[in-house]
């Protein structure tokens, strides 16, 4: 790693920073990181750095309670979203911010930060995605349940749809189709469907240790369900094996079809990405999704156990999407060099 020059810093071997970037993700997301450690050296590190942000984000919401109060933590994602405005040269106005000397100095002293900068100058990614991100995380700090599908949408959009728009230059081909209106909307979505797999594979955790539920109040109504319900189910079955009711089974597909179409917008767009990273991201889109299947084989139990694809599956499905790449490169490569 050559030696690179920031605001806040100087001239400095970024070498450990991006170790430090690395050791999260790996130890964070262990399915990410393999799906990604594929990629060149300078785009792995640079998503590295960037999942480092959100994990940092979402780490300082999960915390609160146990290791902090939610004051001290609104303080923090106020300096985070400061320390992220002086990358582009302006600043939040806060009194948490103040002047570079509280909340955003401390978030610049952590180890991955000089990689994040990095890339965030290197790779020209746009701030939006970022500052989607800490606004999603706000959400999560004053949770509320979640009333209708728009609204669960709207909140996969911050939290997950923003990482794909954060991705999206490091991942693209060339600097125009990270501009793509379009080439943004499928890795939008694609965060949105994942985030979707989350929540579905969540739901025991999400309410026992956190008492959040983001299945929308209307859907939950219609199936003849309420929060209270999930909640007895929840903790039935982690006294033992349990048979999930029906009308959550119900409710539970219902959301499963609402994701399934957030995820078809990759593959259409699959040309649009570096040639070294179409399989990462065809691989981490239809092995996330197969997470779906696993829930449904382990009788839709999402409450005492995390589902899991396992090896001979996403070994499948890695073949899957290489056929798919070299489906996809055969019919749209034509297309493209006449259109450019």
């Amino acid at each position: 790693m050559t030696a690179a020059k920031t605001e806040d810093t100087g001239p400095l071997n970024l070498a450990p920073s991006y170790r430090a970037a690395e050791a999260v993700i790996k130890d964070r997301a262990k399915s990410f990181y393999r799906a990604f450690s594929r990629l060149s050296e300078e785009r792995f590190n640079a998503v590295a750095a960037v999942y480092a942000f959100c994990r940092y984000a979402d780490d300082l919401v999960d915390d609160t309670g146990r290791r902090r109060p939610q004051a001290e933590t609104e303080k923090l994602l106020d300096g985070l979203e400061s320390a992220v405005l002086s990358l582009y040269g302006s600043q939040k106005k806060t009194a948490a911010a103040g002047n570079g000397t509280g909340t955003d100095r401390e978030v610049r002293n952590e180890l991955w930060w000089p990689a994040f900068s990095d890339t965030v100058h290197r790779f020209a990614i746009p701030k939006d995605g970022f500052l989607a991100q800490i606004r999603g995380q706000r959400l999560d700090l004053h949770f509320r349940d979640i009333r209708t599908g728009d609204e669960l949408i709207e909140y996969c959009r911050l939290v997950a749809g923003s990482v794909g728009l954060m991705l999206a230059p490091v991942l693209a081909d060339k600097a125009q189709a990270a501009q793509d209106g379009r080439f943004l909307c499928a890795c939008e979505n694609l965060g949105i469907g994942m985030q979707i797999t989350n929540i579905l594979r969540d739901v025991g955790e999400d309410i026992l240790t956190r008492n959040r539920l983001y299945l929308p109040q209307n859907m939950m109504s219609r199936h003849n369900l309420t929060k209270h319900d999930i909640k007895n189910i929840a903790d039935t079955s982690l006294k033992g094996n349990i048979e999930v009711p029906s009308n959550f089974r119900a409710l539970w597909e219902q959301l499963a079809m609402l994701g399934n179409g957030f995820y078809t917008d990759c593959e259409k767009y699959l040309m649009y990405f570096q040639s070294s990273c179409r399989l990462s991201v065809a691989a981490a889109s239809l092995i996330y999704h197969s997470i779906e299947d696993e829930v449904r084989k382990n009788g839709y139990n999402c409450f005492s156990k995390r589902c899991a694809s396992s090896k001979l599956t996403k070994f499948k499905l890695i073949i899957k999407a290489k056929k798919i790449i070299r489906q996809t490169e055969r019919l749209q490569a034509p297309k493209i060099l006449k259109d450019g």
